[in-house]
């Protein structure tokens, strides 16, 4: 049985990045295996959505390390080959029809596109996005379709439903919500997202659950919905939520509340197992909560974070959550809290989509939604101001002839 100092489990971005930082700090050859149930090495998802779906980069450039990396750095490499089983007693993990030993273990496994269970749903050209494998299918299948209905008004669906329409196709965007993006956004931004698709020709379907999927000789031809329309399409995006995967932990007897639940150095209840990423929920000092992030921002940072606690600089987690995204004209970023905010006061013209918007409890700064620019002074003030917790004025904030 081999049995190595350090395994992580998962292909994504958490163990790429945490294995970059290992390298950097001096991980000796042979003392780390990465086990994947993918056929490739760590890549950078949300590439996914954006550059790789548009076709303006390339595969190889979505990788989290250069090629070769894991060669020059000792570090084994097991694709294709998912993790079945976990002992904690023994410090095992089945996988690929083996057993591997470890002294330490990573658990990164991410999470797994849900699916409606409807009449229908085994259709051809119903597709999600979750992989590399995924993002490839839902390309070929544009290259032949003509009409798109996305099913879900979220950030996977905003995301791809904008690019598929810029490349030609007729698309409809049907979500159950009052307004796009509503988790997250107010109605005010929300609404500038709903003029961009509408402006750009896709026809927007809030309020509408489906509840068929029709066909022809096992291809998907329509969409019924439960306001009794059934929409044409030859093809069907499902972006409707993501389920951790939580299974080997939980069958392994440790923490799960719908994530796996670290503590505030990312380990799960057994010491010698980490985890990070889509599947776990950890504390988070900034909103006193318990926070759950997907996001390729806190995938990198708790990756690099678990590496340094690996090699014996054991710390707790400092993260002030990220998230990004861009449709369209629109490209801007969010730092900090969205839950719990009591007012949002906003600087600019939204419906310009230059603007920033800043959400407040007791008067001070939680989250900060900024557009996206090569100069970082708004964002470095939003963090200082979310750190420091200072007690703000609102209408400061929105006078825009008052420097922030």
């Amino acid at each position: 049985m081999e049995t190595f100092k350090f395994l992580l489990v998962g292909g994504g971005m958490v163990n790429g990045y945490a294995l970059k930082e290992m390298a950097k700090l001096g991980l000796a050859a042979g003392d780390a295996c990465l086990l994947s149930d993918e056929g490739v090495p760590p890549y950078k998802r949300p590439d996914l959505s954006k550059d790789l779906l548009a076709d303006s980069k390339p595969v190889e450039k979505i990788f989290a390390n250069k090629q070769g990396f894991y060669e020059e750095n000792g570090v084994v490499l097991k694709l294709d080959s998912a993790a079945t089983a976990l002992d904690r007693d023994a410090h095992t993990i089945r996988a690929g029809g083996e057993t591997i030993g470890y002294e330490k273990l990573v658990l990164a496994l991410g999470s797994s596109s849900r699916r409606l269970p409807l009449p229908g749903a085994d259709l051809d050209g119903i597709l999600t996005l979750r992989s590399l494998k995924d993002c490839e299918q839902i390309k070929q299948a544009a290259a032949q379709a003509r009409q798109l209905v996305v099913i879900g008004g979220g950030f996977i669906g905003t995301e791809v439903g904008a690019r598929l329409a810029q490349g030609g196709l007729s698309t409809t965007l049907t979500y159950r919500e009052q307004r796009l993006l509503d988790f997250f956004f107010p109605a005010a931004i929300s609404a500038l997202y709903e003029d961009r698709f509408s402006s750009n020709g896709v026809r927007l379907l809030p309020a509408t659950t489906p509840t068929e999927f029709v066909g022809k000789g096992g291809q998907v031809t329509g969409v019924r919905l439960d306001n009794g329309e059934t929409l044409d399409a030859d093809m069907v995006l499902l972006a409707v939520g993501a389920a951790p995967n939580v299974g080997l932990a939980e069958t392994a007897g440790l923490s799960v509340d719908r994530w796996l639940i670290v503590n505030e150095f990312l380990q799960s209840g057994d010491p010698d197992i980490f985890a990070g990423g889509d599947m776990v929920a950890y504390p988070d000092k900034y909103s006193d909560t318990v926070r759950h992030i997907e996001h390729e921002e806190h995938a990198r940072y708790c990756g690099r974070h678990i590496a340094r606690e690996l090699l014996g600089d054991l710390q707790p987690y400092d993260y002030l959550p990220m998230v990004w995204s861009d449709v369209y004209d629109l490209s801007w970023e969010f730092r900090g809290s969205w839950m719990g905010v009591e007012q949002i006061a906003y600087r600019g013209d939204v419906m310009s989509g230059q603007f920033s918007a800043w959400w407040l409890r007791g008067g001070r700064v939680i989250g900060a939604l900024t557009p996206y620019s090569d100069d970082t002074t708004l964002v470095d003030t939003a963090v200082a101001l979310i750190k420091e917790g200072r007690t703000v004025d609102a209408a400061a904030l929105q006078d825009e002839s008052m420097a922030l």
